[in-house]
């Protein structure tokens, strides 16, 4: 039994006085659609001749007395506010990836991250794209689908060049995008696409499959690394400190190297690329007798 002391001090400002018997309230509590301790709890303060805090009776009805809850007076709850997830799809997955990786580079790069660029939890990125290399090999392909390769022509030396040039503007547009090439053998549609114009290109000069082939991945060899140090900025004319490098070399164990430092400080990328393409088009034109 609570104490009168006890009800005392939970008793509020705002009060009714109740005229009803314990017993009534006992007795009638579940049956007005209050709960039993609700009930009892007002009956506890009638017993002892304490006001009953307002919100447990509202006025008298039925069996003397209305009992009502305690949240008969106040505003309803607040409804739960439930998490929606925001419906993404792949595209925009990976267009923000695209944006984080071209911006910051794989040092930058993460899957939370990217989940953090697009407005998703990690799993959601991971739910489009099963691990960090596939989607990394996505936006690679997505890179390339961006530059211009021009359909096959039935020119296999217009067409090679078509896609070199392809190359060399894809490392310039997006450099920290670039090397993932050279991780993955192909990295989607439009790989597969490029791929077709140079395995074509070589099928046409007449070699043999099994050459043709191998002179295609000796092709791409050639036109990643060349563009790679071209965005690296290897091919670039002799800085004044490498000169004098160079020149400290012995004449006797690098005459050679020596020899070069004129036409070093004269390089041109763009020359030095069209001497290297005509020189692997010339060797393949020589293999086939064309």
């Amino acid at each position: 039994m609570l104490s009168k002391s006890m009800w005392a001090q939970t008793a509020r400002d705002r009060q009714v006085t109740v005229h009803v018997t314990l017993l009534q309230h006992q007795a009638q509590g579940s049956e007005t659609g209050l709960a039993p301790s609700t009930s009892l709890r007002a009956c506890a303060c009638l017993n002892f001749g304490l006001t009953v805090p307002q919100g447990y009776v509202e006025d008298f009805m039925g069996y003397g007395v209305e009992l009502s809850s305690r949240t008969a007076n106040r505003a309803p709850p607040p409804k739960k506010r439930t998490r929606g997830r925001r419906r993404i799809d792949r595209t925009e997955i990976l267009e923000a990836a695209f944006k984080l990786l071209a911006e910051q580079g794989e040092a930058g790069f993460s899957v939370r991250k990217v989940g953090a660029a697009a407005g998703v939890d990690p799993m959601t990125v991971l739910h489009h794209f099963q691990s960090k290399d596939i989607l990394l090999r996505a936006l690679a392909d997505k890179a390339l689908s961006t530059v211009a390769i021009p359909l096959p022509s039935g020119d296999w030396r217009k067409d090679l060049l078509a896609v070199a040039n392809a190359y060399r503007d894809l490392a310039r547009r997006y450099p920290n995008i670039f090397h993932l090439h050279f991780r993955f053998n192909a990295t989607g549609p439009a790989d597969h696409a490029s791929s077709e114009i140079v395995y074509r290109a070589m099928r046409e000069t007449g070699l043999p499959d099994a050459a043709a082939a191998g002179l295609g991945l000796a092709f791409y060899a050639f036109v990643l690394g060349f563009a790679l140090a071209e965005v690296e900025g290897l091919l670039v004319p002799l800085s004044p400190k490498e000169e004098e490098e160079l020149n400290a070399l012995d004449p006797l164990g690098y005459p050679a190297t020596r020899a070069f430092i004129p036409a070093f400080k004269k390089l041109d990328a763009q020359a030095a690329f069209n001497s290297a393409f005509s020189a692997f088009i010339a060797g393949i034109a020589a293999r086939a007798k064309i």
